[in-house]
């Protein structure tokens, strides 16, 4: 077969191996340096330049992890279903009027603050509520659906190490925080060398 002229693929030579053909571009690539400040908005798939502290814990309170009823745990029915008088609502954003005191049970939705003294919420579905009153069923131990304060992260963990590619999940996450900013490195600017010549 003849040879093309200008043949890209034509090559006399002896062959790489994958090895030397990594060193060789290792030896020639420079680190990209410099880092930039963008919005978090921006930076699904960047790099992190500075790992990512949390500046607070997560969840940022002890919080109801379902709609229901929080009581003190000295309370929960143990070998009967009993009555509590319900005494107060408390939404999420939005804090009890006061304890939970004995005998009494506190209507509370997910991701309210759990009432000073209540440690266990039961869910809507397995109470019967009538006027005033709500009656519970035994056998829930106590903690049960309570998110305790720094459960998915603790003040000062790091959660994101730098050179850590950014994903949509990360920058959710940051969002969390409190984070509206982030450091990532500058990214890689790709352009030919030679001078553009006119037709």
């Amino acid at each position: 077969m003849a040879q093309l002229s200008g043949d890209c693929f034509a090559f006399g030579g002896s062959v790489l191996s994958i090895d030397d053909a990594v060193k060789l571009l290792g030896d020639r690539l420079d680190i990209i340096e410099g880092v930039e400040t963008i919005a978090l908005a921006s930076a699904d798939g960047r790099i992190l330049a500075q790992p990512i502290k949390a500046p607070l814990a997560l969840p940022p309170f002890t919080n109801s992890a379902v709609d229901g009823y929080a009581l003190r745990g000295e309370d929960l029915p143990v070998d009967r279903e009993r009555s509590f008088t319900v005494t107060d609502w408390v939404q999420a954003g939005a804090s009890a009027a006061g304890p939970a005191t004995a005998g009494q049970a506190i209507r509370i939705f997910t991701g309210a603050p759990m009432p000073e003294g209540a440690d266990t919420v039961f869910m809507q579905e397995d109470a019967r509520a009538e006027g005033d009153k709500v009656t519970l069923p035994p056998g829930l131990k106590r903690g049960a659906n309570v998110r305790p304060i720094g459960e998915d992260v603790a003040a000062g963990q790091v959660v994101l190490g730098a050179g850590h590619r950014l994903r949509p999940q990360d920058v959710a996450m940051m969002a969390a925080l409190g984070l509206t900013r982030v450091e990532v490195r500058r990214r890689v600017r790709v352009g030919s060398s030679r001078p553009a010549t006119r037709s």
